[in-house]
């Protein structure tokens, strides 16, 4: 998903610092990448934990070397903030902790916002994200997230590929987010499939069509940078079908995406990432 309208970005001409300052009811805490205000230490620590889980992924898998930012509550004005890179998030009120969203959507949302920045921009409104296809901008959100979230999803890949329940390539390629489709982009409103129930019954296949595709191809290409790869692609308009067709070719996988998809379902079955990810979720749920 995207918070598109959480997300405000100031390209700086120059690398600042950006030092985070208490403000009335907050609390400040530095940090590698810059800094964190928030409600309480406990809210500012696990922003920050997220800031620095985006930050390594950004220069992992995309070669980037993010300008310093600020996590800071939506509620405050970001120009107070003395940051031109501020990421505004609406941290659960006090009290609320049942209600705050799991640790690796965060940093998932500032990976939206890094591509969006830095990568591929939106120039037109009423779509999901920016330019790019869908699904590339939420691979990349999805390569930033935690490592907790990097389990959940490998285990939802391995349980859609033993039903054969993931996506086809040829649809998803081509595919509008079902999570924007199912809020409406004449609605204003955030798709809110990787915050709580999937407003379209597509999107649990979807996200785990999207992260298997994501390690499937790292894993084929051995680059950890191929999201960058496929970013260049879809800015100069190659066919990305015939991409990815042309770097797994040498391992037997192809010639079409129909082979592609036997070749994905049969690497989230057999390789022991996936493996791993999906007995210690089947371990999760026979202790429930």
């Amino acid at each position: 998903m995207m918070l598109a309208s959480l997300i405000l970005l100031a390209p700086p001409t120059a690398v600042v610092a950006c030092r985070p300052q208490d403000r009335p009811g907050l609390v400040a805490q530095a940090t590698a990448f810059g800094g964190v205000v928030a409600p309480d230490r406990a809210r500012a620590q696990a922003a920050a934990a997220a800031g620095d889980t985006a930050r390594a992924a950004a220069a992992r898998y995309l070669g980037l070397e993010i300008a310093p930012f600020l996590i800071a509550p939506d509620a405050v004005s970001p120009r107070r903030l003395g940051c031109p890179f501020v990421f505004a998030w609406p941290f659960a009120e006090p009290g609320t902790v049942g209600r705050s969203p799991p640790s690796h959507v965060l940093p998932h949302e500032i990976g939206h916002a890094a591509f969006l920045h830095f990568l591929i921009p939106r120039t037109v409104d009423d779509e999901y994200g920016g330019d790019a296809p869908d699904w590339l901008d939420e691979m990349v959100a999805i390569a930033f997230e935690d490592s907790v979230g990097v389990a959940n999803r490998r285990a939802d890949g391995r349980r859609h590929a033993e039903r054969h329940a993931l996506i086809p390539l040829r649809r998803l390629l081509a595919m509008t987010h079902p999570e924007w489709v199912a809020a409406g982009p004449s609605t204003g409103q955030s798709p809110g499939g990787n915050l709580g129930v999937p407003g379209s019954p597509d999107t649990p296949a979807y996200y785990a069509t999207v992260r298997l595709l994501f390690d499937y191809l790292v894993a084929r290409t051995g680059n950890p940078q191929v999201l960058r790869d496929l970013a260049d692609a879809a800015r100069t308009k190659v066919p990305i079908d015939r991409w990815m067709l042309a770097r797994v070719a040498r391992f037997g996988d192809g010639p079409t995406l129909e082979d592609l998809d036997v070749a994905m379902t049969a690497f989230a079955i057999g390789d022991p990432a996936y493996r791993a990810a999906g007995d210690a979720d089947l371990r999760r749920s026979q202790a429930r």
